[in-house]
Order: C-alpha cells, then structure tokens, then sequence
C-alpha cells in the first residue's frame, strides 16, 4: 500500500504542475534535447511508480516472488534511464557555464557512458546472484528484493566520480567568478581614491 501511496503522491504532484509544464516545456515552439531529457527524467519515473504500485497489489493478490523480481529487475533499468536523463541535464547545465566549451562536453559526455556503463555492468552482474528471500512469518508474504551481492555498492562508485566531475567544474569556475569579481572591486575602490 505504501507504493500505490507513493504512486499517488507523485502522480498528484505532476498533475497539480502540469499546466505549468504546458506552457513551460510543450508549447515551445522549438525542441531542444535538454526538453526531451525532463520529459523522460519525468514521465519513466511516473511508470516506474505505477509500474511498482500494480505489481505490489498484484503480489498482496498472488503471493508470487516471481513479479516482484521482474520488479526489482525493470526498476533497476528504469532507475539507470532516469539517472542518465538528470546527468544529461547536469551536462548540459555545466557546458553553459562554460560556454557550450566542446573539450568541456566530450569530457562530461564520456564520463557519463563511462557511468552508465560501469553501473549496467554492476547491476546486470548482481542479477546473477538472485536468491529468494523467505517470508517472514507463515502466511506474510512480502514483495521484498532478491538478495544482492556484497559488492552492489561498487554500483555508486561511477556515480560518485561523475557527480565529482561535475561539482569540481562547478566550484572551479565559480572560484575564477569570485577572484575576478573581487579584483574587479578593488580596481573600482582605487580608482575612486
């Protein structure tokens, strides 16, 4: 019940915004990429939350592990799709920052495939591991997670280095902004002695 909640509570959200996402996003008279990016970052995770919803109701129904691993397993590539839409928008965030800079683009758009890469690597691997998990208690079946191998958590290792990626060009540049602007006062100060 917690899913179908949480299905809710984000399908209420887009829908109480989505005249703003009208205007904002679809009546714009030209497409970019960074549009397509919000729209799949948006509406792969409304499937991913109703996806997730019918198939908690339909285990409560069944008492089969048998969705909730087909669940486990979709939302894990759902999850991968979405990650790579908000990088996207990130890259794109950066890149302007730094003027479109091409040598800026290639290096975040690498290390983007390299993340997606590297983590459908970790998570394809770990399906290999699947091993079910006993209920709890006679007669409480839970849709709960196959268990995963020990070493699922390498999967935030390429996460972490792009995400670091893009915070070190970010404070680098705003480091750069923050010396100018203050050579720039000072001029300004002696000048005006």
């Amino acid at each position: 019940m917690i899913a179908l909640a949480a299905a809710t509570g984000v399908l209420y959200d887009h829908i109480s915004t989505f005249d703003d996402e009208v205007e904002l996003v679809w009546q714009r008279p030209k497409w970019t990429l960074v549009q397509l990016l919000f729209l799949v970052n948006r509406y792969v995770g409304d499937v991913m939350q109703v996806f997730g919803a019918i198939v908690y109701i339909t285990h409560i129904q069944k008492h089969t592990h048998a969705c909730c691993n087909v669940l486990n397993k979709l939302v894990g590539y759902l999850v991968m799709v979405v990650l790579a839409s908000m990088q996207g928008i990130m890259i794109y965030r950066v890149s302007s920052m730094y003027s479109h800079n091409r040598k800026v683009i290639y290096f975040l758009g690498a290390a983007l495939l390299v993340e997606i890469a590297s983590v459908f690597f970790v998570q394809f691997y770990a399906y290999a591991f699947n091993a079910p998990v006993p209920d709890p208690a006679p007669g409480v079946h839970l849709c709960s997670q196959n268990t995963w191998p020990n070493f699922m958590w390498a999967a935030w290792i390429p996460i972490f280095f792009f995400e670091f990626c893009i915070f070190t060009l970010s404070v680098s540049l705003a480091v750069k902004y923050y010396k100018s602007s203050r050579t720039l006062c000072a001029a300004r100060q002696a000048s005006s002695i």
